[in-house]
This record gives structure tokens, C-alpha cells and sequence, in this order.
């Protein structure tokens, strides 16, 4: 679990204040993705309340701060590029010949 990453999700309430949220992530120099209304930050998630406490200090409400890791899953399909599924038809082709 090395190559797991963890994030904090937020999204402000309004929507609208969002670019606010960005302005602040970017302020305190934190790595981030905006999606549709929320904003992903790449972060410890214990450290979830440093991001609460930028936007509470700022006036910003938030609907959601959701810390979020990633799963053994999640890992896994990133170091083999590949889904179950997939690796599970090359394993079934290697067994058949060339691939067909």
C-alpha cells in the first residue's frame, strides 16, 4: 500500500464559492483536481482539519469534507494498468496459444 494516495474531497456551500476553496488550496500550496463542484486535495487524510480550519478562517461554509484513500484495489490497477477482467482474458490467452 506504498503507492496508495490519500485525499480530502471538499465542496463549498454555495457552489459558487468554489474558486474561493481553490484560491486557498493554492495559497497554502496543496496539490489539488477540481470535479464538477468539489475539489480533491492531495493530503494526509488525518490532516482532513487543516483544510477545515483554511476555510472556516476564510468565511467559507462547506457541504462535504470527505477524507478519502485509496483502496488495495485502486492500487493494484494502477501498478498493472489492467482490470481484473483483463488480466484474467491475457491469462486465458497465454493458456490458448498467440492470443487468439
Amino acid at each position: 500500500m506504498e503507492h496508495a494516495s490519500e485525499r480530502v474531497v471538499a465542496a463549498t456551500e454555495p457552489a459558487s464559492d468554489l474558486p474561493r476553496l481553490v484560491e486557498l488550496v493554492e495559497d497554502n500550496g496543496w496539490a489539488y483536481e477540481t470535479s464538477d463542484d468539489e475539489v480533491s486535495v492531495t493530503m494526509p487524510t488525518e490532516r482532513s482539519a487543516d483544510l477545515y480550519r483554511v476555510t472556516a478562517a476564510a468565511g467559507l461554509i462547506l457541504r462535504m469534507l470527505n477524507p478519502e484513500a485509496d483502496t488495495l484495489e485502486t492500487v493494484f490497477l494502477r501498478l498493472t494498468g489492467a482490470t481484473d477482467t483483463e488480466l484474467s482474458e491475457e491469462r486465458r490467452a497465454q493458456r490458448h496459444g498467440d492470443g487468439g
